[in-house]
């Protein structure tokens, strides 16, 4: 019996997800790195963005294996970055990647004006690598509700 040889394969990075069971049997689960990113990059997701009255609410992870601290995240929305720290506690990460710890969650509210929003995450490498991106979403920014009138004062007992 004669066998072929495969042609080589273009190299692929594994995607994996990791799963939690709690007691009552409920899933947990923590989403694998939105893209393959070279040797020595960072790597998490964007876990959502939220549109909420005056911003958006960013989530997600990120950790760079050149290192086991917190990392920066820039967040862009339509276009115009924010700087945050992925040092957050995601217990979650943790226990998929455990020789990092689990202090590589962000989560903050962005001001944005009412409307539709372009929303990305950029995990900035430190060491050898590069910069990945993480992912985007597209957002709708809730208009402000209206006030309450005031109510009227009532009269006085006599």
């Amino acid at each position: 019996m004669k066998f072929k040889a495969n042609r080589a394969r273009k190299a692929r990075r594994p995607v994996a997800f990791a799963l939690t069971l709690t007691v009552a049997g409920m899933a947990g689960l923590v989403a694998a790195p939105a893209q393959a990113a070279p040797p020595g990059s960072p790597f998490g997701d964007f876990d959502a963005a939220t549109g909420v009255a005056g911003g958006i609410e960013v989530r997600g992870w990120a950790i760079d294996p050149n290192r086991t601290g917190p990392i920066n995240v820039k967040v862009a929305v339509d276009g115009v970055r924010t700087r945050l720290t992925a040092d957050q506690a995601r217990p979650d990460v943790a226990e998929a990647y455990p020789d990092y710890g689990a202090d590589h969650g962000f989560n903050a509210t962005l001001s944005a004006a009412p409307g539709d929003h372009k929303v990305c995450a950029i995990a900035v490498d430190v060491g050898a690598g590069k910069n990945t991106r993480l992912g985007c979403h597209r957002v709708a920014v809730p208009e402000p509700p209206e006030p309450s009138p005031e109510p009227e004062p009532s009269p006085e007992p006599s």
